[in-house]
């Protein structure tokens, strides 16, 4: 691929630096929203924590604000995605339909969550009239017309490809409780919940005596395709950095990565560092040409990575493999230590979930370089952890950390606070192919 290849971004270049402008957005949508939402609302701060990039269909880019609304001294947050281009004509009509903001001068289309044009059923996870009897089933009370909801809270939200919802109950006015919902755009299809009950099948159960498990699966919704899981008590390991729950976290994800990759390969899939090439290519290395400066550079790292691999010896036993494992991923408590996300359980080599843990950890050390020690020590603890020495493995470990390094510096590119980090990123993917 070559610089100026992508029509689409030779187009979009400057509209998409103004996309990701906070300053220049909050007062876009400062003056956009109070409209759509209530007349006496006000963005009193905007951010961008993630862009995400769609292939040569463009970008979907997060919007967190806090809003205020009257006299009321308290903040709400709000989270939006924008679609860039956003021209297609799904999102045109959905636009037409008063159900999102339309920039015209960016090709950018913003749905008012909760309403998604490729979720027609996410608004119900947000309607009490829908959710209460759902949670009745969650804990057994009948019609739920002893429920009460306290509170519905979004953990986690992609544009068009899943969201995930907590809610806090009180149930027959004495018990409270705490589930959490997972919408996902393939979810009537492909039934994503069957991959957590094999796991809890298969040793990873609340009560597993070592403590390493998934979240319980309460209920499925037929009619939205949600599952909905017990609410498991715990932090992710990104939020421990720095305290000294952090190594004792990181030594249990390397026995939790160690547990999974030793499972029964019955898992239907598979990912190959050929996929992992091919998704770099057609998702990612793109969006070099929005930075010219780093563009080469990006491309040549992509060569190194086709290079080595077909001079590696990439055979390997298949395994149960994650495929999104990283430090988000794990909740740490000293009694029980669950991982999330596990509907996209494929069999792959297992050296991907490995490099993918270790890559985010330099990560983590770029974001905040006063942490570097300790990173390094959580480096050696989830390694001793795993407990696998064999230098052919260790030799795939140093590759598909080069490649996950590789794609976090494309997509930490785009997002406006971690852009500076980028090259650095690409320089410690270099480092991992050089040993």
């Amino acid at each position: 691929m070559s610089k100026g290849s992508s029509k689409l971004t030779q187009i979009n270049a400057a509209s998409f630096m103004l996309a990701t402008d906070p300053e220049y957005m909050g007062k876009i949508l400062g003056d956009l929203l109070p409209g759509r939402l209530s007349t006496d609302s006000k963005v009193v701060d905007l951010w961008i924590p993630r862009v995400v990039p769609r292939g040569k269909r463009g970008f979907a880019i997060q919007y967190n604000m806090k809003l205020t609304r009257g006299q009321n001294t308290g903040h709400e947050n709000l989270i939006l995605y924008g679609y860039m281009p956003g021209f297609d004509a799904e999102y045109q009509s959905y636009a037409n339909n008063q159900n999102a903001i339309i920039i015209d001068e960016f090709g950018l289309v913003i749905p008012l969550f909760p309403y998604d044009p490729e979720f027609p059923k996410l608004a119900d996870l947000f309607s009490p009239e829908y959710i209460i009897p759902v949670l009745a089933k969650c804990v057994a009370i009948g019609s739920g017309r002893d429920l009460e909801l306290n509170e519905i809270r979004v953990l986690g939200y992609r544009l068009g490809r899943r969201c995930v919802v907590a809610y806090e109950i009180t149930a027959d006015k004495t018990r409270p409780a705490k589930f959490v919902a997972k919408l996902s755009a393939d979810a009537l299809k492909n039934h994503p919940w069957r991959k957590i009950r094999w796991l809890e099948r298969n040793g990873f159960d609340p009560g597993a005596a070592d403590g390493l498990t998934v979240p319980q699966i309460c209920h499925l919704d037929d009619v939205s395709g949600a599952y909905f899981m017990e609410f498991v008590a715990g932090e992710s390991l990104h939020d421990l950095i720095g305290r000294p729950e952090y190594i004792p976290g990181c030594e249990a994800a390397g026995k939790m990565l160690a547990k999974l990759h030793n499972s029964p390969t019955e898992i239907s899939g598979s990912y190959s560092y050929h996929d992992e090439l091919k998704n770099l290519e057609s998702k990612f290395l793109f969006v070099g040409e929005l930075f010219p400066c780093w563009n080469d550079r990006l491309l040549d790292m992509f060569s190194r990575l086709k290079r080595r691999a077909s001079n590696l010896m990439m055979k390997h036993a298949p395994a149960v493999a994650h495929r999104d494992f990283y430090d988000k991923q794990v909740l740490y408590s000293p009694s029980r230590v669950t991982l999330l996300d596990c509907d996209g359980l494929t069999t792959s080599d297992p050296a991907l979930d490995f490099g993918n843990f270790l890559a985010h950890l330099k990560l983590r050390a770029r974001q905040d370089s006063d942490n570097a020690g300790a990173l390094a020590d959580a480096t050696l603890a989830f390694g001793s952890a795993y407990d696998v020495h064999d230098q052919e493995f260790d030799n795939r470990i140093n590759w598909w950390t080069a490649a996950s390094l590789t794609r976090l510096a494309c997509l930490y590119g785009l997002r406006p606070r971690w852009r500076h980090i980028a090259p650095e990123l690409l320089n410690d993917a270099a480092d991992e192919l050089d040993q």
